[in-house]
Order: structure tokens, then C-alpha cells, then sequence
């Protein structure tokens, strides 16, 4: 077992704008790097990578320096804290799906946006919503519950229900077009998060600019 952890320096830095870090491991010496993928999670998620890397390139796989500085700096993930220009609001799209995405999207929120979202949520029965919820309230000023295009979604009341016992304000909206351009009528920082399935259909839309 090669431990990511260990004999690497790494520092993060998070702002509004981006992530970066300065990353520092056996074999290399990054100095600051901006990250394609924002978050402080993925920070470490990068660290993981990079020692993978040097690794396979210690066993003949040959994978240079230059080549690891563009990976960190041009990986596209689709929907992992993707942003978006659209009707008016900035959206963020996030595939938290549990309660410990949950947590890494607020930590993120909590810098990126510490005014707080208008967030759109929906989420599939088996998940511990609850958990998620918690997570998120800090950073939610309104809560648009909606329901995932998947006969595994739970509906949007019954989040609604678990949301209203946290105290959260919310908004209870099935469709999720429909949600989405209700919050970005309410608010000019928003969310949309908690299933894959959600965003699927979410990321089409404001990818293409599609408004009704």
C-alpha cells in the first residue's frame, strides 16, 4: 500500500474563484497550481492521483511532470461543482448524493458563497436525506424541493417534510425545470444538487442556455 498521505505537502487554498494548491510529494515539486476541479475535497483527491501517477511512471509508465500539471489544471468533471451563467443567477451544479458530499459542497459553500444559495434539491429514497440536510442548512437560504425524473426519487414532499422539521425555508416545486428557473428568478447564487439523476437533465438545460 502506497499512502497518499504521507511524506506529501500539501496546502490548499479555496476562494470564491477557484482552488489551488501547493503540492509537494517524493518525486516532484509543483509550487502553486490552480486546480480545473474546485473544492478543498478534491485538493486531496489530487494529491491520490498524482502519487498514482508517479508510481506508474516508476514502473515504466512514463508520465512526466509536465504532463501531471496538466492534468491537474484541465480535468473536466461534469457536474462536480460545474458553473454555469444562467437566467441572470450563477449557477453551481453538485452531485452530492450522501451525507459526506453533503459535507464537502458545504465546506466549499461556506467560502464560495458565504451569503448562502438558493438551493434546489433532489434526492433518491434510499439516501440519508435527513443527513444531507443538516449538512447543507448553513448555507441554504431557501430550499427548493424537487423530484428526480427516476421511479427511485423521492418526492418532492417528502423531502419538504424532513426539510421542514430542520426549520429550513422551503419551496416545494416536482418539476425540476420548473424549480430551476424559480430559484434563479429568487435568487443570483444557486444550487442544484443531491442525485445524479437530478442533474442530468439540470446540466443539459443550462448548458444549452434553454430558458422558459
Amino acid at each position: 500500500m502506497i499512502r497518499a498521505d504521507r511524506d506529501v505537502d500539501l496546502r490548499v487554498r479555496v476562494r470564491a474563484d477557484g482552488t489551488s494548491v501547493d503540492l509537494r510529494t517524493p518525486f516532484h515539486a509543483f509550487g502553486d497550481v490552480p486546480l480545473a476541479l474546485p473544492g478543498e475535497h478534491q485538493a486531496a483527491n489530487a494529491a491520490v492521483a498524482v502519487r498514482l501517477l508517479e508510481v506508474l511512471d516508476g514502473r515504466g509508465i512514463p508520465v512526466d511532470a509536465e504532463a501531471l500539471r496538466a492534468a491537474l489544471t484541465g480535468t473536466a468533471w461534469p457536474g462536480r461543482l460545474e458553473r454555469f451563467a444562467y437566467g441572470g443567477a450563477r449557477v453551481t451544479l453538485d452531485a452530492a448524493h450522501n451525507p459526506a458530499g453533503a459535507r464537502s459542497l458545504a465546506r466549499y459553500l461556506a467560502v464560495a458563497a458565504p451569503g448562502g444559495v438558493t438551493l434546489v434539491f433532489g434526492v433518491m429514497k434510499d439516501k440519508d436525506v435527513g443527513a444531507m440536510l443538516e449538512a447543507l442548512a448553513p448555507n441554504v437560504r431557501r430550499l427548493i424541493c424537487t423530484t428526480a425524473a427516476t421511479a427511485r426519487a423521492l418526492d418532492a414532499a417528502s423531502i419538504a417534510e424532513i426539510a421542514a422539521s430542520r426549520g429550513m425555508p422551503l419551496i416545494v416545486e416536482p418539476d425540476p425545470a420548473d424549480a430551476l428557473e424559480q430559484a434563479c428568478r429568487l435568487d443570483r447564487d444557486v444550487v442544484v444538487a443531491g442525485s445524479i439523476f437530478l442533474l442530468g437533465p439540470v446540466r443539459e438545460r443550462v448548458a444549452r442556455g434553454i430558458l422558459r
